[in-house]
């Protein structure tokens, strides 16, 4: 597999679909990448406005600014993005632009239907101390939240409550980078319950 298919894909696609229609200044794509980190409901206006110098309805969407974190993020997927030669700087314009290596990794990403989802041993290592998994996976990534909800009952684990599973058992050290990987690390908490009652967290 080529090095440009490693990481996370869905911000790479994102970004990489947004520059094939138009070129972008850092800044521009920075906020663009603030609005793919932030929670869909907050860019959603509750009130619509009209601007009456035209006679088009507009909606005001708020800029997300970026903290130290999502910055270091997007310097290191701009960075990754120019190392695998999917992204380059215009000479003139000073702007991002995608290249032909860009296009055809987009081109290969919308060919499939449905990204490859691993499946793992069931068999898990049991432990003494309870193991807490929950998740918060948005409706628009439906297909990971299904993947996750099966592979937990195939690991054995009860549910508590909706979207909380329990169980006396390791998970597997491949399912919680699969979960890095796919970039859903930010919508899970995964907890074991020590002996002393105290919770502690791994991810």
């Amino acid at each position: 597999m080529p090095s440009y298919y490693r990481g996370r894909p869905k911000n790479r696609y994102e970004v990489l679909r947004e520059l094939r229609e138009r070129e972008m200044a850092r800044d521009e794509l920075e906020k663009f990448f603030g609005l793919l980190l932030s929670p869909l409901d907050g860019l959603i206006p509750k009130e619509k406005y009209v601007d009456k110098s035209l006679t088009t309805t507009k909606f005001k969407i708020p800029e997300a600014k970026l903290n130290k974190s999502a910055k270091k993020r997007f310097s290191q997927l701009t960075y990754e993005l120019r190392r695998d030669q999917l992204i380059a700087i215009d000479p003139k314009s000073q702007k991002f632009q995608i290249t032909t290596t860009g296009r055809d990794w987009l081109h290969q990403f919308l060919k499939k239907k449905s990204p490859e989802l691993p499946e793992y041993n069931p068999k898990t290592q049991p432990q003494k101390t309870v193991t807490v998994f929950s998740y918060d996976i948005p409706e628009k990534q439906r297909i990971y939240r299904n993947w996750v909800r099966a592979t937990v009952v195939s690991f054995g684990m009860k549910p508590l409550q909706q979207s909380v599973y329990i169980g006396k058992i390791k998970l597997p050290e491949e399912f919680i980078k699969d979960l890095v990987s796919f970039e859903l690390d930010e919508y899970v908490e995964i907890f074991e319950i020590t002996k002393a009652g105290t919770l502690r967290q791994r991810i």
